[in-house]
């Protein structure tokens, strides 16, 4: 019974994870047909708009793109909590 509910576990988690990296793809996509648009409008604007030469889509794209980084290294670059990890963390709190 014991591994059928570690299996079960494991399965929830897999299946947690595959959800996450599935969001995090549909999050890439927004990202690149908004940013498109967003450099679509800026480009066929008759007034730019550009800040001390800093076309203002750059803003936009910059810093959601760091967002999407960090949100690819909690999805990707992570490794999982280990058992041990787990045990010396209860280790520690019940000091």
């Amino acid at each position: 019974m014991e591994s059928s509910q570690s299996s079960s576990g494991i399965r929830d988690q897999a299946l947690a994870q595959l959800k996450r990296k599935r969001e995090f793809r549909a999050g890439i996509a927004v990202y690149l047909v908004i940013n498109a648009l967003l450099w679509v409008i800026w480009l066929l604007s008759d007034d730019r708009g550009d800040a001390n030469g800093i076309p203002w889509p750059l803003w936009v794209t910059v810093f959601w793109g760091v967002g999407m980084l960090i949100g690819a290294y909690n999805i990707y670059g992570q490794r999982p909590i280990s058992d041990a990890e787990v045990e010396e963390e209860m280790k520690r709190i019940q000091r």
